[in-house]
């Protein structure tokens, strides 16, 4: 495959950020390639020379892929877009524990409930893409971080929008399925059980007998609404078991547990065990060094702008980062950053509560602590009382003129 220009200079600039000398650069293309330096660049000992020299000569010998690979490979710990040199740059899906940025404080305040002593139940809230599935991927796949030594966590992960998990019977089946693939292939209760609850009772209690920690985690737990029948009263024969300590919950949506009862019509206990914890923007220091690492290149001006555009939250920091990758200037990044944010800017106003809606736009009236106190939580206003990101109500006003 060809590399484009682009590609290739962002190569050149990750082969000098990363060998800040020849000697250094000469040793790995030595290590690496068994290749000598002084072949390939001649007398050139200028490091940005001797990279663009290196990387055509690879390129000739069509051996960049090649060359790309050991580097990787020669550099572990650093952050790279994909082997093909795509955009390092990723917006979407929940980001693997090692693309995971800052939240020390959340993950101490987790840390400190599903992981002590006394296990506690923990609600984790927030607005959409606010990176709330990235925290449970972090804590399924990387659970050293929430458990002490001496602990043995059992961690399944199940997101309630997929139609597996649609029934009380589905998330017991696919809690069984999970146990069982962390157990290598150990099943705590039989396949056929879930008519029988005592079964079901009896497994978890082995499993706690037995010194693991069964922790649960739920994600899309607004996902009960589309199928609200079905889960009469399994709130509380969930909560008596995490009374019991059989299983240490952790259920994530976008509003609080009680709300989302509330907002049904349903009155529950369920929701009276669990602590909360909000996901909300990250610190700046965070978010600036997560698009350091990605493109170091990127000018305080750029950065200005990926803050304003963005308010810090993971998702758009990416977002904006990704189109700064792709169009060169910030003119060109906040045209595609506007058209790729528009359906999530939308979707996020069409989620709020007509108070928290005039709230955002400043009406004093609608501005009581408690709700403007959820706000700055959540990030959807600055702390000077703004919207987090300055294009948020470019996009809201054009939707509500054409309503």
């Amino acid at each position: 495959m060809t590399w484009s220009n682009r590609r290739k200079q962002n190569f050149r600039d990750e082969l000098t950020d990363a060998y800040r000398s020849y000697a250094e650069l000469r040793m790995f293309v030595h290590d690496a390639l068994g290749e000598s330096l002084p072949n390939i660049a001649a007398e050139n000992q200028r490091l940005d020379i001797v990279a663009f020299l290196l990387i055509e000569w690879a390129e000739a010998r069509r051996t960049l892929n090649t060359l790309w690979q050991a580097f990787i490979e020669a550099n572990p710990n650093r952050s790279f877009g994909s082997s093909d040199g795509s955009c390092p740059f990723v917006y979407g899906p929940a980001i693997a524990p090692e693309g995971f940025y800052g939240r020390s404080r959340l993950i101490r305040d987790v840390r400190g409930r599903i992981g002590g002593v006394n296990p506690q139940c923990v609600n984790v809230v927030g607005m959409r893409r606010a990176g709330k599935s990235s925290l449970l991927r972090l804590i399924a796949e990387d659970s050293g971080q929430f458990f002490a030594g001496g602990c043995k966590p059992l961690v399944v992960s199940l997101d309630l929008t997929n139609a597996c998990f649609h029934s009380p019977a589905g998330i017991q089946e696919g809690l069984r399925r999970g146990i069982a693939a962390a157990m290598k292939g150990r099943s705590p209760w039989a396949e056929n059980a879930g008519d029988d609850p005592f079964v079901f009772e009896d497994g978890l209690r082995g499993l706690r007998d037995q010194g693991w920690r069964l922790v649960v985690l739920l994600d899309e737990f607004e996902g009960i609404k589309q199928h609200l029948e079905a889960f009469q009263g399994w709130g509380e024969d969930w909560r008596a078991k995490a009374s019991a300590e059989l299983l240490t919950l952790v259920v994530v949506g976008q509003r609080p547990i009680g709300e989302i009862y509330d907002s049904l019509g349903l009155t529950s206990p369920f929701g009276n065990i669990f602590s909360q914890s909000i996901v909300g923007p990250l610190a700046a220091a965070d978010w600036q060094q997560l698009v350091r690492d990605r493109r170091p290149e990127t000018t305080a001006a750029e950065m200005d702008w990926i803050g304003r555009v963005s308010g810090g939250w993971a998702f758009y920091v990416q977002m904006a980062g990704a189109m700064l990758w792709e169009c060169g200037d910030i003119a060109a990044a906040e045209r595609e950053f506007l058209f790729q944010a528009r359906s999530h800017f939308v979707r996020l106003w069409k989620a709020l509560k007509d108070k928290e809606r005039s709230a955002m736009r400043g009406e004093s009236a609608q501005r009581g602590r408690v709700t403007l106190d959820l706000l700055l939580r959540f990030g959807l206003l600055r702390s000077d009382g703004l919207p987090f990101s300055s294009l948020f109500f470019e996009v809201v006003d054009e939707l509500e003129d054409l309503e």
